[in-house]
């Protein structure tokens, strides 16, 4: 999959389902804030759960449905 057509399924999904824009933007945010604090430690930041960004467990399964890149 090219990177256009990467835009193109997330902007699909963002249009099917607006609720996921605050989702990754406070999934993004999270992101930037995590990695700088464990870069400071000299760490790798794993990466976030879904009950870190307000997501339910059906819209994490929806996402995982949609194949959000």
């Amino acid at each position: 999959m090219n990177e256009t057509e990467k835009r193109l399924r997330i902007y699909r999904a963002l249009t099917i389902n607006p609720e996921l824009v605050d989702i990754l933007q406070d999934a993004l945010a999270l992101q930037k804030k995590k990695e700088a604090e464990y870069a400071a430690r000299e760490r790798s930041w794993l990466g976030f759960e879904w009950f870190d960004v307000h997501a339910s467990p059906a819209n994490a399964e929806k996402d995982g449905d949609l194949k959000i890149p």
